[in-house]
């Protein structure tokens, strides 16, 4: 992970319930991130090197699985 402008509150959260406390218009930089986990975490994609095959994996299932529900409603 890469600060890459902003920062973070001197302290947040509490020793149960950790926080980072992000400041307002704080960027950083995470590779290596599976793109399903940082969506699932709220986290906005900014940019990528290529297709993510496991989010395409997954949104495939998930598409095959509506398909499926359609096609008994309509027959």
């Amino acid at each position: 992970m890469i600060l890459i402008e902003g920062g973070f509150e001197d302290s947040a959260g509490s020793r149960n319930y950790i926080q980072l406390g992000p400041l307002d218009g704080t960027v950083v930089e995470v590779r290596d991130v599976p793109r399903t986990v940082a969506v699932a975490r709220g986290l906005e994609i900014v940019s990528e090197d290529g297709p993510d095959h496991e989010a395409l994996r997954a949104e495939r299932e998930r598409l095959v699985v509506r398909i499926a529900e359609i096609d008994a409603i309509l027959s």
